[in-house]
């Protein structure tokens, strides 16, 4: 899902998953990268052209496959960005989405969320079949679970949709009959979401644009799940969050706590929220910009605090790439961990940018042009020549088990 569409209703942001920094404490030095655009793809008119993008995936070979769910068709471009082919369409058939969600590889087999079941391709994205659960038992508080990433010992990750309450979330996994196996996390639920109403008589269901619930999503590798923790601080000045591997049997792998200075929201950063909103939803209903931004400003609050990961991305590599305060600038800044969750680099991105794949030296990147329309921005990741002078980061507690 796209980190940026925060408007989206909850729902269908479960159902598809799973999704600059200002940081100090005792500051250590890290490594300085920066990112050069090397391949476009989807970028031109025709049957390569992409109308919106979900997910992005990676094959062994490099070919970059592209997830678009209100087609439910994955585009194929070869790594140096040429259209090559589409897989799958519309409609409830063997290799058909009704919602194309999440993908990801187990071996040399990809995976396909939909709605309700999970389709499987082999390496040439040729179906195999489809795992379509009867029925899965759904804990109390939780409103459904739908059957979502597969894992290396073949078990499923349950992806949790959260009822109207404050009950924790569970993760879990599911056998092929929809069994749960075992309960890997519970999370706090995000929070409600509020219904902004507009002249047309339109509404929007909106969630908070500075939430502070837990982030989680599961390894590419398929071994475990990773979970932010970033609970909203009390007051101003040093505050922390963690970072846990969970892994298939429910243990904790790694946790790690990182120190951070928490940062208020301002009038100008929630001036520039709003403002974006009512652009946004201006053009959507057509109203004017200034109708649109006043009515969202009756229904929706920011946070006291900007929260200190506003998204994550983890890599194949083992990297795990932490998306750092959103301060509605034209660039954020990125934290690289390894594998040993131990820093190893920061980037500045431009905040247009919305990452789905990362790896220590490439990412794979949606951008949209001055239409609107979508396009794959592969980049390769470089360190600095010279390291810059005041850049530093946190240096958290660790605790490995």
């Amino acid at each position: 899902m796209r980190a940026n569409e925060r408007f989206a209703a909850p729902f269908l942001v479960a159902l598809l998953f799973v999704a600059p920094g200002h940081a100090s404490g005792m500051a250590v030095q890290a490594a300085r990268w920066s990112a050069v655009p090397v391949v476009r793809a989807g970028a031109v008119d025709g049957p390569g052209a992409l109308a919106d993008v979900f997910d992005v995936e990676v094959a062994a070979d490099g070919t970059i496959l592209v997830g678009q769910a209100r087609s439910g068709a994955i585009a194929l471009f070869a790594a140096d960005g040429r259209y090559l082919r589409s897989v799958g369409r519309l409609g409830r058939g063997p290799g058909e989405f009704t919602v194309l969600g999440r993908m990801g590889w187990i071996g040399d087999t990809l995976w396909a969320v939909d709605f309700g079941r999970l389709h499987l391709f082999d390496d040439r994205l040729t179906f195999l079949r489809t795992i379509a659960p009867a029925s899965i038992a759904v804990p109390e508080g939780v409103q459904r679970i739908l059957p979502g990433p597969l894992m290396t010992d073949g078990s499923l990750v349950g992806i949790p949709i959260s009822a109207a309450g404050t009950r924790p979330l569970p993760i879990v996994t599911l056998d092929s009959t929809g069994s749960m196996l075992q309960t890997l996390a519970l999370i706090d639920p995000p929070p409600p979401t509020v219904r902004a109403s507009f002249p047309n008589h339109q509404f929007v269901q909106l969630g908070s644009p500075t939430p502070a619930h837990p982030l989680w999503l599961t390894d590419p590798r398929g071994n475990s799940i990773l979970i932010i923790n970033r609970p909203g601080p009390e007051r101003a000045g040093v505050a922390s969050f963690d970072i846990v591997r969970i892994g298939l049997a429910g243990d904790t792998l790694m946790h790690r706590r990182i120190a951070y200075n928490a940062i208020e929201v301002d009038d100008a950063v929630t001036d520039r929220v709003f403002a974006d909103y009512g652009r946004r939803f201006a053009q959507r209903f057509s109203i004017t910009t200034a109708q649109a931004e006043r009515s969202v400003r009756q229904v929706l609050s920011l946070a006291r605090f900007h929260p200190p990961v506003s998204g994550f991305v983890t890599g194949r590599d083992g990297t795990i790439w932490l998306r750092r305060e959103d301060m509605r600038t034209d660039s954020v800044e990125w934290h690289v961990f390894d594998e040993a969750l131990t820093l190893r680099g920061t980037i500045s991105l431009p905040v247009a940018l919305t990452l789905h794949r990362a790896q220590s030296d490439r990412i794979w990147a949606v951008v949209r042009d001055s239409l609107d329309v979508p396009f794959v921005q592969v980049l390769q990741v470089r360190p600095l020549r010279q390291r810059q002078p005041g850049t530093t980061v946190a240096r958290g507690r660790s605790s490995n088990r």
